[in-house]
């Protein structure tokens, strides 16, 4: 890996400009996609892959901390270990610099407590769950080694760079854990939580709620795959883990969703599971708990407003859901072109407030398209919103395999309207 370094606003990156002359074809109907856009991608570039082709960027997690600085974190994939790495800016985002390559730890949420930072992850793809430490502002981190230096829980855990929750005097967390090797994507939903005060590295301060796995008679789907939950706190106080679905049909099953709850789409479901307040019971209601939410496929981020009193998300929207097969490449969950900003008064009722980035927007794109928009954290700053975006631009594999992280900020991000948002990135 480099040393430290600094992206300047503005500065191009040609990656692999020979592939961008590439047409791709698409699997659907043989249909020809757009040539790949020309110059840097869209924000300010964070990181990129030095080889897109093998090294690719993931995993984007952002936070202001005490000192008034932006950091970033997020993760390699395609090569072997786990990495994180760590950047901050100092200048609202126009630069960034390098502090720290984290080892050992992936899909970690970046967050500040008790004048600390953390990453709280995992060791490896599926692996141990982890937190690690930093006193000096993200430069060097603890080992996660044992239970009382950072390991909550052993083997086989999965997560994303969801959302850290402080409520109900403790710090909650979302995990999934693969129970069943035959079954690899089958994961169990749990929570971590710990009291507010304690050693967030000991082991023992850390307790996992019961665990729900989807049952197979659910919505006839084709892998039965919740994920990358998100706690967060009801209007009412409860607390909440809401989690992305995998709702592509199973295979001679209904394309239409049927015996599900009023109102549900394909492609549109998430599962909201209610949570004891003393963090150790899990409850879901198959008949109740499935909801409706845009860009629900793919991961999201959800944090409450206080000043407007709704919540938000960042979400990869499909644009275009209609369902022609049951084969899995062509499938619209493959769709990541389309970023927006949803609102949301209760969690249950969301409105598509904004575009922040789109390509191709009205098209059905397969997963050979290599432009995408995706995990995108968030942050509120003042009337601005600032977000981190795991994107794929030219000379990326695919949309999936991205090779940069960007930087954006939404302004006046509560009043934004669908007819302020920026034209298409394909237009003319």
């Amino acid at each position: 890996m480099t040393t430290s370094r600094k992206f300047r606003l503005g500065k191009r990156f040609l990656t692999h400009a020979g592939t961008a002359l590439l047409c791709l074809c698409l699997a659907t109907g043989g249909a020809i996609a757009a040539i790949p856009p020309q110059g840097p991608p869209p924000g300010v570039v964070v990181a990129r892959s030095p080889d897109p082709a093998k090294i690719h960027v993931a995993s984007p997690s952002i936070i202001r901390s005490s000192d008034g600085n932006l950091l970033i974190s997020h993760d390699w994939s395609g090569r072997s270990g786990a990495l994180t790495s760590v950047y901050r800016s100092a200048d609202a985002g126009k630069t960034w610099e390098r502090l720290a390559d984290v080892p050992k730890v992936m899909w970690a949420t970046l967050f500040e407590h008790d004048n600390a930072l953390y990453l709280i992850g995992t060791s490896a793809g599926i692996g141990d769950a982890v937190i690690r430490r930093s006193t000096n502002g993200g430069h060097h981190w603890t080992t996660a080694a044992d239970g009382h230096s950072g390991v909550i829980a052993r083997k086989n855990y999965h997560c994303g760079p969801v959302p850290v929750l402080v409520a109900k005097g403790r710090i909650w967390r979302a995990f999934e854990h693969r129970e069943d090797p035959d079954e690899p994507r089958g994961f169990t939903a749990y929570v971590f939580s710990a009291p507010l005060g304690c050693d967030l590295l000991e082991a023992t301060n850390w307790t996992r709620s019961d665990g729900v796995k989807w049952e197979p008679d659910w919505l006839q789907v084709r892998t039965r795959e919740w994920i990358e939950g998100n706690v967060v706190a009801s209007p009412d106080g409860e607390i909440l883990n809401i989690l992305r679905t995998n709702t592509h049909p199973k295979e001679g099953g209904p394309l239409e969703m049927e015996d599900a709850p009023p109102g549900l789409k394909r492609y549109e479901v998430v599962a909201a599971m209610h949570v004891s307040d003393d963090g150790r019971h899990l409850r879901f209601d198959p008949h109740r708990d499935f909801r409706s939410m845009p860009g629900a496929q793919s991961k999201f981020t959800i944090r409450h407003d206080k000043k407007s009193g709704r919540y938000f998300a960042v979400v990869s929207k499909i644009t275009a859901p209609e369902i022609k097969s049951y084969d899995w490449a062509l499938s619209p969950h493959h769709q990541r072109n389309v970023l927006k900003l949803i609102s949301s008064p209760d969690l249950k009722t969301w409105t598509e407030n904004y575009t922040l980035l789109s390509y191709r927007k009205g098209d059905a794109v397969t997963k050979a398209n290599p432009i995408g928009f995706q995990y995108a954290d968030w942050i509120i700053d003042g009337d601005d919103m600032l977000v981190a975006v795991r994107t794929a631009w030219t000379g990326a594999p695919n949309y999936h395999d991205s090779n940069y992280i960007t930087f954006h900020r939404i302004t006046d991000f509560r009043g934004k309207k669908p007819e302020d948002s920026p034209p298409d990135l394909a237009a003319p």
